[in-house]
């Protein structure tokens, strides 16, 4: 008899084998996924791979700028693409961090929280998603962040 392979089981098999810049990308992607099924459910809004795509690409570029200036002494690589990459800045030996980004869009009566653990070698520990129903500033949001971790 042949055994059931979930998805969810193969994807986290695969991403526990890909590169950094690999991590990123599949991220970003399986998160544009994400929130176009969310647009399309709560929404009514039918989005299509292309804009996945692209808001996904911008969501690298936002994330690698703040990774700039998050982290200036990490100086940037360059990936087979020749775009830059920039690496993510661990925590201590020993110890856990929590990266915590928000989604707020103009116009919608809510926003998102996502929050990623990593231990200081750079592996995934824990990771969480809140909706909440209103409608805030970027600043008010980022602040809901840095209290909820």
């Amino acid at each position: 008899m042949n055994e059931v392979e979930y998805v969810s089981d193969r994807l986290f098999r695969k991403l526990s084998t890909e590169s950094g810049d690999s991590l990123v990308k599949i991220a970003t992607i399986l998160w544009a996924v994400w929130f176009a099924r969310n647009q399309k459910i709560f929404e009514g809004k039918l989005l299509t791979p292309e804009f996945a795509m692209q808001w996904s690409s911008r969501q690298i570029s936002e994330w690698q700028l703040a990774q700039r200036k998050h982290c200036p002494n990490i100086r940037p690589t360059r990936s087979s693409s020749n775009q830059e990459v920039n690496k993510w800045c661990p925590p201590a030996t020993g110890e856990l961090k929590v990266n915590v980004d928000v989604s707020v869009y103009e116009g919608e009566d809510f926003f998102s929280i996502g929050m990623v653990m990593r231990n200081h070698q750079g592996q995934y520990v824990k990771g969480k998603t809140v909706r909440f129903g209103e409608c805030v500033s970027v600043m008010e949001a980022e602040l809901v962040g840095k209290l909820r971790h």
